[in-house]
């Protein structure tokens, strides 16, 4: 900490961490060729890091007063949250005061007012607008974070009502794709590395190889944002940036340390409490049912069209490790009566009659399991189908119900296998929700257009 470079700022009355090209690996070309904030070569090496005796020795006695975070201080930077820019008069006097950037120093002008002149970060009011109107069209999934057109005001072109989780999401995940097209080439390409560096660390696993190269990617950065942005935007939170990795390394990923994902948990549960005198029996309750439910637009119709019916079937049939034994054994009772036919007929034959065979084959068996018994059995003909279904905290919308919502919960994702034993991944949207009945088991099957990797389209059966 004592070797650690500070300035106090005469104007903004704080102090900031500078000087971060002190953080890169030893003979780095940026230190001998001077291309950061001092101009000149800079062969210091990083402080050493200290144990933690000698910390708790050095800060014991301070009073620790808690200030922004960075994901703020940028995106005020960039004036889109009213009243906390770091770009102020007192941040550009500073400037002027430490003889840096010329460009960007105050002008004075009549009646004691200044001029600031635009800097490579700042938005146009043509580029703030396309950024809102970027931020408006945005639908992401419910409990992926708040509704994106709740945190911004398209008319003054502010966020409002940003709580940390949100800054999360913005720095971690949007912020790249609203500021693609404008900003300075050196500012946008250094922000998208920063966020790229916070979502990789972010991360529940992280591989230790990468932790090097992350160290080197997050200081590049602010060596790089020393050039760009006020010397206000250097505060300690900003300048902890240089010792996250460090942190990862001794007490494992940051999102162990983070609380919004407790916070967000909490209000989740709840919201299942419907008794007050028994707040813990209402959670547990509620929590043992998050398995699977159907939540909007439940209808129950008649199957009319048989093939598809049995398709469905030997959908969760097949998905069953019950069921896993008896595939194995059809399929080899079919080849051996059917000596010569391809592997698609064989493939086709079976999924046409393993249904009825396996409900054949199990039929007065009194000793297999009570769930395989029912799947044997077969579904009730009465299908129930959704708009809306819940399955394991995750929220799943048809295309239809989609459109109308404010969140996007109709894509899917699944790495499937072909016919010929090949992997592919296909990238579908939900047309229809079924919930089939298996007497005391209920079964969620989505009917979906899919396309796979390489753009075939074809919509596909139940999953």
């Amino acid at each position: 900490m004592d070797e650690t470079e500070s300035t106090y700022l005469k104007h903004c009355r704080k102090v900031v961490y500078m000087g971060h090209c002190q953080f890169l690996v030893t003979n780095h070309p940026v230190q001998k060729k001077g291309k950061h904030l001092k101009q000149k070569a800079d062969h210091r090496t990083k402080p050493k890091h200290r144990n933690g005796k000698s910390m708790f020795a050095m800060v014991k006695n301070l009073k620790v007063v808690f200030g922004a975070n960075l994901q703020r201080a940028k995106m005020a930077t960039w004036r889109c949250i009213y009243g906390k820019s770091k770009d102020t008069l007192e941040a550009r006097n500073d400037i002027k005061h430490m003889e840096q950037r010329d460009v960007l120093h105050s002008e004075p002008i009549e009646k004691g007012s200044h001029y600031l002149s635009p800097a490579s970060y700042t938005l146009s009011k043509k580029e703030k607008e396309i950024m809102f109107e970027c931020l408006e069209s945005i639908k992401v999934p419910s409990r992926y974070s708040s509704n994106i057109k709740s945190i911004i005001s398209t008319k003054d072109k502010k966020f409002i009502n940003l709580k940390s989780h949100d800054y999360h999401v913005l720095m971690t995940q949007l912020l790249p794709v609203i500021t693609r097209g404008f900003l300075a080439d050196n500012v946008r390409a250094t922000t998208t590395k920063l966020c790229v560096f916070l979502n990789a660390i972010s991360q529940k696993i992280i591989d230790l190889d990468s932790l090097a190269a992350l160290q080197e990617d997050v200081v590049q950065c602010l060596v790089s944002f020393e050039l760009i942005f006020p010397l206000s935007f250097f505060n300690i939170m900003t300048h902890i940036l240089c010792h996250v990795v460090k942190e990862i390394d001794i007490i494992d990923p940051v999102y162990l340390h983070n609380m919004f994902p407790f916070e967000r948990y909490m209000d989740v549960l709840k919201k299942y409490v419907r008794n007050r005198s028994r707040p813990e029996a209402s959670i547990a309750k509620g929590n043992g049912t998050e398995e699977g439910k159907g939540t909007l637009g439940r209808r129950a119709i008649m199957t009319t069209d048989n093939d598809l019916f049995r398709k469905v079937h030997f959908t969760v049939l097949q998905q069953s490790s019950l069921v896993a034994p008896y595939i194995e054994e059809h399929q080899a009772i079919v080849r051996s009566e059917n000596i010569g036919k391809s592997d698609a007929w064989i493939t086709c034959y079976h999924i046409d009659t393993f249904p009825a065979w396996l409900r054949q084959h199990l039929m007065g068996n009194e000793t297999i399991d009570r769930q395989l018994a029912f799947l044997a059995r077969g579904p009730s003909c009465s299908v129930s189908t959704f708009q809306g279904y819940e399955i394991n905290g995750y929220t799943f919308y048809t295309r239809a119900k989609d459109k109308k919502s404010t969140n996007q919960n109709n894509d899917v994702r699944i790495n499937a296998i072909r016919y010929d034993s090949t992997t592919s991944m296909y990238y579908g949207v939900i047309d229809n929700i079924w919930e089939l009945d298996y007497g005391p088991l209920k079964v969620p099957l989505f009917r979906c257009q899919w396309i796979d990797d390489s753009g075939s389209s074809v919509v596909g059966p139940m999953v």
